[in-house]
């Protein structure tokens, strides 16, 4: 979550904590799917399959990367302030599959801003 790690960053109170946001100048996404994904869902039910053999799973975090969800537009929505605040002197690139994974289709968003 390096969108909300930045604007932490910058709302601290504490100078060594607003170092991040101070010294980022750029940010790559790695097929981060900025909106939620659609196999969200489906990461949740092979999590509990897992808890239930008794493996250690966050499936809390999994309902938060579900499509649409509100969790991910208000830290959208708090990043686009943040790099308004930054103008010129923030490059974010975002990368992410051109062709469908069998079954599950594109996994990231790629018209995502980032």
């Amino acid at each position: 979550m390096a969108k909300k790690a930045l604007c932490l960053s910058e709302q601290s109170a504490e100078e060594h904590e607003r170092q991040l946001h101070m010294s980022t100048i750029a940010i790559a996404f790695l097929g981060t799917p900025h909106r939620g994904s659609g196999i969200a869902s489906f990461a949740t039910g092979v999590a509990h399959i897992l808890k239930a053999a008794h493996k250690r799973v966050n499936t809390d975090i999994l309902s938060l990367l579900k499509r649409d969800s509100e969790v991910l537009a208000d830290i959208d929505s708090a990043f686009g302030i943040w790099l308004r605040k930054r103008g010129k002197l923030m490059t974010i690139t975002c990368f992410s599959e051109e062709h469908e994974l069998p079954g599950t289709g594109l996994v990231g968003n790629k018209h995502g801003r980032g």
